[in-house]
């Protein structure tokens, strides 16, 4: 009898243009496949012997049997020989339509233990009720099923669950999980059980590099426990990154934070910008000008450019301008962001949005507590949010940096306008035009942006 072989039943295969996505949660690694090895890989799904593979191959490539049997023969082995693929194993297929999720948030709480000034959902110690633990185990399962790879578990606090460690061992061996915390509900104890797991990333809020502005935005004694918390994770092994939000509260500190992160040994520090939602309504005249998102962006890029010691992020332009012709996805095209296209939120009362930005009641697609998940992403309404296109957006479609930007954070043109294909947030659209043109002329000085959409278009047919 033919022995037949199965992709593992947790490694993740997506496709892409370029070709496909291998992810492995045990690794908390994600592998770029070209269109040759994730077509081979695919067709190891539990019904197909290697034979029959290389039959099927030969005669859709005009390759004879033996020659393609010799030319895959040692990537298979080394499939093999990594587990990757196994004997006996069947894979079950995704019972999602059309665009498929990649990413998902889920809020396991809304309490807190603090109440920041600036917090996007107003989360507080009263916040409401948790999600029930069976029902997120549904959700995860749910999730995998949908082939979602990556999983953001975040609040309020989630530390404050007393089975939250359970909750994350569960999904990170299905999924590649990143924790957002305070970090100041994390013992001995959960440090001990995050070891043990290693989730993928635990980022960690910090809003400035003293306790005097830290405290201001977080509360007294925020600053020095989380802090000792950041050390203590650092010295376990985990991976940690800080995360900032910027505002005229603590914008003075944007190099002191690059300094601090160092200090401490994390692996990065992700800088955003304070926005006008929850408790940040009452803060509009705290949040950043112009010139300040300027100038902070334009400090951070040229520090990814001499920083080996850790990793810096400040949003969607400071990252494309770190790697400008091989973006994440390996696409040399944006349009609009991952809520429109391929992720989705799932918040504490069990009710669904695109994005934590987009909590309004006209993007409630549904609520897992009275659907499946796959009904929910495949309804009409969820669909019709995701064939928006930056096209659709008559500013941002005549913009020549529509290309790489994709027509900016549409939650903040929803904000500002009520309607997803009004104008842009100027602070927004104008200081990633300044860092765009600024970042290109660093990485190569005298490039016109029609030069540089030549170099992409070139890296895209590669």
């Amino acid at each position: 009898m033919k022995e037949k072989f199965a992709v593992r039943k947790d490694i993740l295969l997506k496709e892409r243009e370029y070709g496909g996505l291998l992810v492995n949660p045990q690794l908390n690694e994600k592998t770029y496949l070209n269109q040759t090895a994730f077509c081979i890989l695919s067709l190891f799904d539990g019904e197909n012997a290697l034979e029959d593979i290389v039959n099927q191959l030969s005669e859709e490539w005009h390759v004879s049997p033996d020659e393609l049997a010799c030319d895959i023969k040692e990537m298979v082995e080394d499939f093999i020989r990594t587990g990757i693929i196994l004997k006996g194993e069947k894979r079950v297929p995704s019972a999602y339509t059309g665009t498929v999720l990649d990413r998902a948030t889920v809020e396991v709480t809304r309490r807190c233990n603090l109440r920041c000034r600036h917090c996007i959902i107003g989360a507080s110690p009263s916040g409401g009720k948790d999600l029930d633990n069976k029902v997120l185990y549904d959700v995860i399962d749910q999730l995998v099923a949908a082939q979602v790879f990556e999983l953001t578990l975040t609040g309020g606090e989630p530390f404050l669950r007393p089975d939250f460690c359970d909750i994350l061992s569960y999904a990170q061996e299905r999924m590649l999980c990143t924790i957002l915390t305070n970090g100041m509900c994390i013992g001995e104890e959960e440090i001990e059980n995050l070891r043990k797991i290693n989730p993928k990333l635990i980022q960690v809020s910090l809003d400035g590099a003293t306790p005097e502005t830290h405290d201001a935005i977080r509360g007294e004694g925020a600053f020095e426990k989380t802090v000792q918390i950041i050390k203590k994770l650092v010295e376990a092994g985990l991976t940690v990154e800080i995360a900032t939000v910027f505002s005229k509260f603590n914008i003075h500190e944007y190099s002191l934070m690059i300094d601090f992160a160092k200090k401490l040994k994390v692996d990065a520090l992700d800088a955003s910008e304070l926005l006008p939602q929850g408790r940040g309504k009452k803060l509009q005249e705290y949040c950043l000008s112009l010139e300040e998102n300027c100038e902070y962006k334009k400090y951070y890029y040229e520090k990814t450019l001499t920083e080996k010691e850790i990793k810096i992020g400040g949003g969607q332009a400071l990252d494309f301008l770190q790697n400008p012709l091989s973006s994440e996805e390996k696409s040399p095209r944006r349009d609009l962001c991952y809520a429109f296209r391929n992720s989705l939120v799932i918040k504490a009362d069990g009710v669904v949005i695109p994005c934590l930005s987009l909590d309004e009641e006209e993007f409630h697609m549904g609520s897992i507590l009275e659907q499946p998940l796959a009904e929910i992403w495949n309804a009409p309404q969820y669909v019709k949010l995701r064939t928006l296109s930056v096209s659709d957006c008559q500013e941002c479609s005549q913009c020549i940096y529509v290309r790489i930007c994709g027509g900016a954070c549409r939650a903040r043109v929803y904000q500002a306008s009520g309607d997803l294909k009004g104008p842009p947030d100027r602070v927004d659209c104008e200081s990633r035009k300044a860092v765009y043109h600024f970042g290109l002329n660093k990485w190569k000085p005298g490039t016109t942006i029609e030069e540089f959409y030549q170099l992409l278009d070139r890296s895209g047919e590669q």
